[in-house]
């Protein structure tokens, strides 16, 4: 689960809002390790590689949307096992479903 920032490897700022956006991308690990067991890492998405014009760095900056988030399926790698398709689409619409909760009343 990767959220803010992406072209930077320097923090969110100030430490009260990236605590904020840490707990949220927690929360959404959480509900989908709770699917199948699988673990995902939850981190600013420049500690695993930097890339710019993301969506979640566009949406947070312009928005301060702390839900706005990427999944990184499972892997290995950017081609994974068939065998690993619906497993990672029924964990990831978890923590769709929580994000769509935590915004709807």
């Amino acid at each position: 689960v990767l959220w803010a920032w992406a072209y930077t490897t320097s923090l969110v700022s100030p430490s009260s809002e990236y605590n904020r956006i840490q707990a949220y991308g927690h929360n959404l690990r959480d509900e989908i390790q709770a699917v199948n067991g699988h673990v995902y890492v939850s981190q600013p998405a420049a500690q695993l590689y930097p890339a710019s014009g993301t969506a979640a760095d566009f949406f947070y900056a312009t928005a301060g949307a702390a839900d706005a988030v990427t999944f990184e399926g499972r892997g290995p790698g950017f081609d994974p096992a068939a065998s690993n398709i619906i497993p990672a689409g029924e964990e990831q619409y978890a923590a769709v479903k929580f994000a769509a909760q935590s915004i709807i009343p």
